[in-house]
C-alpha cells in the first residue's frame, strides 16, 4: 500500500533511450549532424538524461519495485541502422553500460524497444 492505495500487482516503468531522447529534443536530421557538429551537446544530453533517469528509479524504489523498465530507443527501421556502431558506441553505450546494472541489482529486467534489427550494434 502507498498512501493508502493499494498498488497493482505489475509495476512497469517507461523511460526515454539515449538515442531517441536527443532525436526528440532536436529532430532527427539535426542529431545526425550534431553527432559530428556537437558531440559535447549530446553528451551533455545523455548525461542529463542518465541522472534523470537514476533519480527517477530511485524514487520508484522507494515505493515499489518494478518488475520490468522498458526504454524507448528505434534507433533503426526495416531497412537497417540509423546511426553506425561507432556512433554507437560513443554516445549511447556508455550510458546504457552505468544505467542497466542499476536496474538489474534492483532486479528489474531491463527491455530496450527498439525498431528493426540492432543485432550490429548489439552483437
Amino acid at each position: 500500500m502507498s498512501d493508502g492505495l493499494p498498488l497493482p500487482s505489475t509495476i512497469v516503468v517507461l523511460s526515454e533511450g539515449f538515442f531517441w531522447f536527443p532525436r526528440t529534443l532536436m529532430g532527427f536530421t539535426k542529431l545526425m549532424l550534431a553527432f559530428y557538429d556537437q558531440p559535447e551537446l549530446l553528451h551533455r544530453i545523455n548525461s542529463d538524461l542518465l541522472e534523470f533517469n537514476i533519480e527517477l528509479f530511485e524514487q520508484v524504489r522507494r515505493v515499489c519495485v518494478p518488475i520490468f523498465a522498458t526504454i524507448a530507443e528505434d534507433m533503426s527501421y526495416n531497412h537497417g541502422l540509423m546511426i553506425s556502431k561507432s556512433v554507437f558506441d560513443e554516445f549511447v553505450a556508455p550510458y546504457y553500460r552505468r544505467f542497466i546494472p542499476l536496474l538489474r541489482e534492483a532486479n528489474i529486467i531491463p527491455i530496450v524497444d527498439t525498431d528493426g534489427d540492432v543485432t550490429m550494434l548489439v552483437p
